[in-house]
């Protein structure tokens, strides 16, 4: 009996570590999917989850996590461009994958690696990888997501390979994947890049459809990069369609996406689509300078169908100028044999355009130096305004925190003033509980006042750290305790599963709960019940305050978590409110990467959730 008893006992640790070990590298995976969706525009977030990643995975020596943290590090190398040390990481990337024998992350790898081929012009060798990764996709359990992108991948290296038939088929398979999926992002994907195919195909109205379609939808949705594409596309259609105005349109459109992208290729790019528009319209000497600003960005890539290209237009711009030169000559021999008969005439029109031209410099010179006036004082007011805000919030924050020790002092003499004073005398006792009330009510007011400024000023720096709920929630419900004693309020706790723990910033965790229960406590009548229940699984990590209150109407559902907001319902015992707690708590709700609902029917109690993502924070 004793030896079973002992086999049971060491049975449910060894579960109760297994459990433990897959919960942290649950977190773990959250936090690879979050830094995998992060676009280029966030490069230093990028660095801070692979580094992150590292760390914490080393620390549980956990392969997924340390293959996956050199793959991101080779994102952020791509992002900035450095393409050697990028191909470094995703080769230790495919290394580590096939040292773990994880088949998805030797796809991803190979892909990557894939990717960088194609920055660089190396398109044959995109292609080759690419198909290794369409076999390895045969090989392991792989989503048709992956699929649809695999396709997509082979086709951009086709059309690169000027092989538009065999890019077309790839895509249209990559198409009929994302359609079954109804995949509106990549729909849009896929539509811009069937137009850069039907371009030179000389199916212009077909690839304009499919362009104006796409741009329709990442305007929609702020798609940065895709934008560049569609507009960079749209301006290489109407420079076809000799639209000059609107293919000007669309590649300033696309420049200015391109520098949100902070992308030096795509900023060549949209400059070499200006040259060509200026090529066209005869501009040459403009021609030549988009060209050459964009082949110093990328002089790596630079090769001699380039260079012939500089060439040319370098031969045009000189031709422009000897044309204009021998123009210029002509006009000033007709000048030479005119000029005896004119001269008079010639004098006087000089001499009256440089009247016309001198005034009008004295009045534009006038001009400029009113409004270099103007703003100096328009500057000058608003760093005085800069100045008092600053100054009126300092003062705000020191009277307020000034204030809070006398009226400490009023609470704790009126406290020992009520042990003196004569029971029996109703009016003393009365006069004594108005002034505890007064004190109470003030010193709300001055936390409510600092808790807005700090939360409204981002004073607080997030702490992060492993919290565990059942001690955290335990803490609150003893904070409440002598609260919840005087309004005969019973405060329940439940924590599932009970060793369930939170990666997050504990004050604010904290300060979270202790609105929430406040409310509730506020609210709620004598001999009822307030619940706090924690449910944690491996998607999200769920905090639900209930009470047994008077409910909320749906018209204050609507403005519950504005600032300083006064519902319909009242404290039961006359409590102070300033409507701030929910505003506050949103905020700090928010910031943790999380979110708030309520659920509340009038005369049945309100239910207030809090639920975080098992990423646990933003």
């Amino acid at each position: 009996m004793k030896l079973a008893k002992c086999f049971v006992l060491l049975y449910s640790i060894l579960c109760a570590t297994l459990i433990k070990g897959q919960e942290d590298t649950s977190s773990i995976k959250k936090l690879v999917t979050y830094a995998g969706r992060l676009e280029p525009d966030k490069t230093d977030s990028v660095l801070y989850y692979a580094q992150y990643i590292k760390k914490v995975s080393l620390s549980k020596n956990y392969p997924y996590g340390i293959a996956a943290a050199s793959r991101f590090m080779g994102r952020y190398y791509q992002y900035k461009e450095n393409f050697d040390s990028a191909i470094i990481e995703f080769h230790e990337y495919a290394r580590l994958a096939e040292k773990y024998r994880s088949g998805r992350q030797q796809m991803n790898a190979i892909s990557d690696i894939a990717g960088i081929y194609m920055l660089t012009n190396q398109y044959e060798l995109a292609k080759q990888h690419y198909f290794i990764c369409l076999q390895l996709a045969t090989t392991i359990e792989t989503p048709p997501s992956n699929l649809s992108q695999i396709n997509n991948n082979i086709a951009g290296a086709y059309q690169y390979l000027n092989n538009y038939d065999s890019a077309l088929i790839y895509y249209e398979k990559a198409i009929q994947i994302d359609e079954s999926l109804k995949d509106s992002v990549r729909l849009a994907e896929r539509k811009s890049n069937i137009s850069e195919i039907l371009i030179p195909m000389g199916k212009i109205e077909l690839a304009r459809k499919y362009l104006l379609e796409s741009t329709a939808y990442n305007e929609r949705n702020d798609m940065t990069d895709a934008l560049w594409y569609n507009y960079s596309n749209l301006g290489n259609i109407f420079l076809i369609l000799k639209d000059y105005k609107k293919s000007a349109y669309y590649y300033s459109l696309s420049y200015e996406q391109a520098k949100k992208t902070s992308t030096k290729t795509k900023i060549a790019q949209t400059l070499d689509g200006f040259s060509k528009l200026y090529e066209q319209t005869g501009d040459y000497k403009k021609a030549l300078e988009n060209k050459k600003q964009a082949d110093s960005i990328v002089s790596l890539l630079v090769n001699e169908t380039t260079n012939k290209k500089i060439a040319e237009l370098q031969e045009k711009y000189q031709s422009e100028k000897r044309e204009q030169q021998n123009t210029l000559l002509a006009s000033q021999l007709e000048k030479q044999l005119l000029q005896k008969r004119n001269l008079v005439i010639i004098a006087l029109s000089l001499l009256l355009i440089a009247a016309i031209v001198a005034y009008a410099l004295y009045v534009n010179n006038k001009r400029k130096n009113l409004l270099k006036h103007q703003n100096k004082l328009i500057n000058q007011q608003k760093d005085k305004l800069v100045d008092l805000n600053l100054e009126k919030n300092s003062l705000i924050s020191i009277v307020s925190h000034d204030l809070s020790t006398p009226i400490i002092n009023i609470q704790l003499w009126s406290k020992i003033l009520g042990k003196k004073i004569n029971n029996d005398d109703e009016s003393q006792l009365n006069a004594l509980d108005r002034i505890q009330q007064s004190a109470e009510y003030s010193y709300g007011l001055i936390q409510n006042i600092l808790n807005v400024e700090k939360a409204e000023t981002g004073h607080h720096k997030i702490q992060l750290e492993e919290i565990n709920l059942h001690h955290c929630v335990n803490e609150v419900k003893n904070d409440f305790s002598q609260a919840c004693e005087k309004k005969q309020i019973q405060l329940h706790v439940q924590v599932e599963p009970p060793n369930c723990t939170l990666l997050t910033d504990k004050l604010l965790l904290k300060r979270i709960l202790e609105n929430l229960v406040s409310n509730a406590i506020k609210f709620s009548k004598s001999n009822t019940n307030v619940s706090i229940i924690v449910d944690q699984n491996l998607e999200r990590t769920t905090l639900l305050i209930k009470d047994e209150g008077p409910g909320i109407s749906q018209e204050d559902q609507q403005r519950l978590f504005g600032k300083y907001m006064r519902l319909a319902n009242l404290p039961t015992a006359n409590e102070s409110t300033m409507g701030l707690g929910l505003h506050i708590v949103k905020r700090i709700v928010e910031e943790l990467g999380g979110e708030i609902t309520v659920e509340s029917t009038p005369g049945k109690g309100s239910d207030f959730k809090v639920a975080f993502g098992r990423r646990d924070i933003s």
